[in-house]
């Protein structure tokens, strides 16, 4: 094998999310390869600063308007 590393990141951290089922179809078909080895990164085992109770900004993102689902951005 290779000593090429290739992450997988799945970056939906919503519930209900439905990429969980797909990043784990794209590693297991990517495993079958022998050029690389490959990582699954899940972003909701690998929280991002903002998600740690550390905001990046303060306020949500502008496009954030009348009906946005507050557990979209962690709420």
């Amino acid at each position: 094998m290779s000593d090429l590393r290739i992450a997988i990141i799945l970056g939906s951290t919503r519930p209900g999310r439905k990429g969980k089922d797909v990043a784990d179809w794209v590693a297991a078909k990517a495993e079958e390869r022998t050029t690389a080895h490959y990582d699954l990164v899940d972003l909701v085992d690998n929280p991002l600063p903002h998600k740690r109770g550390k905001p990046l900004t303060s306020g949500l993102p502008e496009i954030a308007g009348a009906g946005f689902e507050p557990a979209t951005f962690g709420l």
